[in-house]
C-alpha cells in the first residue's frame, strides 16, 4: 500500500515537531526527520524545498497549538474574548476539553 503525498508532508510535519519538541529547532535536520518518518532524505525535499520551509511548518503548528491551548483556558473560564475567537478555533479548542 502507497502512503499518499498528503499523508506523506503531514508525517515529515508531525515528527519534525517532536524532534523540536526533544530537541529545539537546531535539533532538526532533514536527516533526522527522514529517519523519524522512515522515509528518505530527497523524499523530505520533494516534499519541502529546504529546511526554512520545514521549520515554517513547525512553527505554524506550535502557534496553532498554543492558541487552542490558550482559546480552550479561556472557554473554561467564560472569558468573553475566548468566546468571540473564530468558530473553527473554538471548536477545537472544546475538543481538547474534558468535562
Amino acid at each position: 500500500m502507497s502512503v499518499q503525498p498528503n499523508q506523506t508532508r503531514d508525517n515529515i510535519i508531525r515528527a519534525a515537531v517532536s524532534l523540536a519538541t526533544q530537541r529545539g529547532l537546531a535539533g532538526i535536520s532533514a536527516g533526522a526527520v527522514a529517519e523519524k518518518t522512515g522515509i528518505a532524505k530527497s523524499t523530505v525535499f520533494h516534499h519541502f524545498s529546504s529546511m526554512s520551509k520545514i521549520l515554517d511548518e513547525v512553527m505554524r503548528v506550535a502557534v496553532r497549538d498554543s492558541l487552542v491551548r490558550i482559546v480552550a483556558d479561556g472557554l473554561l473560564r467564560n472569558h468573553r474574548v475566548a468566546r468571540a475567537a473564530p468558530q473553527d478555533l473554538k471548536a477545537k479548542a472544546a475538543k481538547t476539553l474534558t468535562i
